[in-house]
């Protein structure tokens, strides 16, 4: 996939590094001469640096903006380091440490699903590092476990799990009703679902005050009505801490149906209904 985007990429005189950092994690850099703007991509959970993202990295090309994707953690082919809390903590470190090394650039940080609590978090400790901020269906803060979360949705429709799962679609429920586990995700820690365990280290550092100061940063938080993985109901964790990020509801959305591109650019095409 990599090789369609550098060759797509070539039309438009733009550059392309590919390197690995410490950890053997994918990096790409699509960059062109006298840009100063640079898109931070950051993947959700089993995503990869450019899966899932191929349309919306051709978008930004075509409009004249650089991008940078990255693997997180476990997540690349070598498969060398676990995602753990500590990679999520340090995710960025490396990718702005490798920007700031090819030059002067604004930086925007886009963060999809998981890719969100790692850029929203990384803003919160460094709040004058990116220029914009972009949440995509992120993880927000919830009292209860994903699974408890469909599970209410299942009762409130009176619909049986099968009945839902049909309806929804096996790829949107499958990550929800926790079948990312050990043998996919090994994990230490107590949570064995990966997704429960993600919402306990965001619980753990909003415990631990790393939200506890509002940055004020332009951007956007994108969700989508339906989504059950990141529900609407962990919004008020971001609305509170970025205030100036605007909201958008895509109506019908649902985790999986999100991808960043789409999200993007019907942001971009005002297609959605906001939220104020």
């Amino acid at each position: 996939m990599i090789e369609k985007l550098i060759k797509f990429s070539e039309n438009y005189n733009y550059k392309v590094e590919q390197d690995k950092l410490d950890s053997g994690n994918r990096i790409a850099f699509f960059h062109k001469e006298n840009v100063e703007d640079v898109i931070v991509l950051i993947h959700g959970l089993g995503n990869s640096y450019t899966y899932g993202n191929q349309k919306f990295i051709q978008k930004c090309i075509e409009k004249d903006l650089n991008v940078f994707c990255f693997d997180l953690d476990g997540h690349s082919h070598d498969k060398k380091d676990l995602l753990s809390r500590s990679s999520i903590e340090n995710a960025l470190d490396p990718v702005i440490e490798y920007i700031d090394a090819m030059g002067a650039y604004n930086i925007h940080l886009i963060g999809y699903s998981l890719g969100s609590y790692i850029a929203s978090r990384y803003v919160s400790l460094n709040p004058y590092i990116a220029s914009t901020l972009h949440l995509v269906a992120p993880m927000g803060q919830l009292n209860k476990s994903i699974k408890a979360v469909c599970m209410e949705l299942f009762s409130a429709t009176n619909k049986t799990v099968i009945d839902s799962i049909r309806e929804w679609g096996l790829s949107e429920l499958t990550p929800a009703l926790g079948k990312f586990r050990r043998s996919k995700f090994p994990l230490n820690h107590k949570e064995d679902n990966i997704h429960d365990a993600i919402y306990s280290w965001l619980r753990e550092d909003e415990e631990n005050g790393v939200f506890d100061r509002p940055v004020n940063i332009a951007g956007s938080i994108i969700y989508g009505s339906l989504d059950l993985v990141c529900p609407l109901e962990g919004m008020s964790l971001w609305k509170e801490r970025f205030p100036l990020l605007k909201t958008f509801i895509e109506i019908g959305a649902r985790h999986t149906t999100l991808p960043m591109v789409d999200a993007d650019m019907a942001l971009l095409e005002g297609r959605l209904e906001g939220l104020h």
